[in-house]
């Protein structure tokens, strides 16, 4: 069972980290900073940006993971509009829970039964009660956060192939965490009240985990993309490095077909730089015409009434051309309207012959 305890654990150990870190050599700096501790608590010194600045710049933090998580969990879901301490101290203890091995794929350390779906786990909610109940519910609020919050990407990767997308993680996730909070057993535990305020605030929060897995946990994933369903994942691939390759051949092999010249839509546009795909939002570190994702035409406009794609996209766009018709195009929309045409003046020729009034003659 995970339990917002983080915070608890904190002492005058960590005090003194955070203190030594933002003050340095600096005695008046130390002195500001002990008066503000006794008064204000650690709370407030931990709330400060320049904490979090600190923390991650300075190599003593590393001694203190749960002292490190919970700046970044925290500044994080300040970002997003959340300033509730218990449930970030909350989601800080499932991520350093579920940073053990195997622990995200288990209800409990005592419990060997794993789960890699969240189906799975629904398949067993069906005919669990008791304690295994609530934590099945639990795990699957649990484990949807983990999953959606900090492996998104390779949730997206896996759209393109049928699988459910980040809202299907979303409302799942939230559904386990408002059963969870219906036991006893999280009242028991005084859970009720973190569950609920998890459910309300899922999307919120896994966002809020997004920005860290983006910024601190995977930031060269988040700057290129290029592994694809590879990315970001919590059993990486050993064939991340022949995909990336085999990718960028792919893509060379059709610039050299279509003879296509580099073109960027982001700065800077010159060999080298960055372009963003407007269809899937890659950032390709290279400012070619094709995206390296889903292999689209950077340089078109998106269209949102639906289409054929190679990929299935977050915002499913579909790329149209805004550039004048080709020859082959321009003969088929001229011989289809002369078509129109001559049916026309065919029609009206034929009904201005059958009106012709008949005249009879008298012998």
């Amino acid at each position: 069972m995970i339990l917002p305890n983080v915070r608890a654990s904190f002492g005058r150990a960590e005090a003194g980290v955070v203190i030594g870190i933002l003050a340095g050599s600096d005695a008046a700096s130390r002195e500001l900073l002990t008066d503000r501790l006794r008064e204000h608590g650690l709370d407030a010194i931990l709330d400060d940006p320049r904490t979090l600045n600190a923390i991650l710049s300075h190599e003593g933090a590393a001694t203190t993971p749960g002292l490190v998580f919970y700046v970044l969990v925290r500044h994080a879901m300040l970002e997003s509009g959340i300033d509730d301490r218990t449930l970030a101290d909350y989601i800080t203890a499932m991520l350093l829970k579920f940073g053990e091995e195997n622990r995200a794929y288990r209800i409990d350390d005592t419990d060997q039964t794993t789960y890699f779906y969240l189906v799975d786990i629904l398949s067993d909610m069906d005919g669990a009660t008791g304690r295994r109940a609530f934590l099945l519910r639990a795990h699957l609020g649990n484990f949807a956060l983990w999953l959606s919050g900090l492996f998104p990407d390779r949730i997206q990767a896996r759209v393109r192939r049928g699988a459910p997308g980040l809202e299907y993680y979303e409302e799942l996730g939230s559904t386990g965490y408002r059963m969870a909070a219906d036991t006893d057993h999280a009242g028991t535990h005084g859970l009720d009240t973190v569950y609920r305020r998890c459910a309300r605030t899922f999307p919120a929060v896994r966002v809020a985990l997004n920005r860290i897995s983006d910024r601190y946990l995977f930031p060269r994933t988040a700057a290129t993309r290029w592994t694809g369903c590879c990315a970001r994942s919590p059993t990486p691939s050993t064939r991340t490095s022949a995909v990336r390759d085999g990718k960028e051949r792919r893509r060379d092999m059709l610039l050299r077909r279509t003879h296509a010249r580099p073109h960027s839509l982001s700065a800077p546009g010159e060999e080298g730089g960055l372009a963003i795909c407007p269809h899937c939002w890659e950032v390709n570190r290279r400012a070619y015409r094709l995206c390296g994702r889903c292999g689209a035409d950077m340089t078109l406009l998106l269209q949102e009434s639906g289409g054929l794609r190679r990929t299935a996209p977050i915002q499913s766009p579909v790329p149209v051309r805004t550039s004048r018709l080709s020859r082959v195009q321009r003969f088929i929309v001229a011989a289809f309207a002369a078509l129109i045409a001559l049916s026309y003046v065919a029609g009206a020729a034929g009904f201005g012959l059958s009106s012709q009034p008949t005249v009879a003659t008298e012998e």
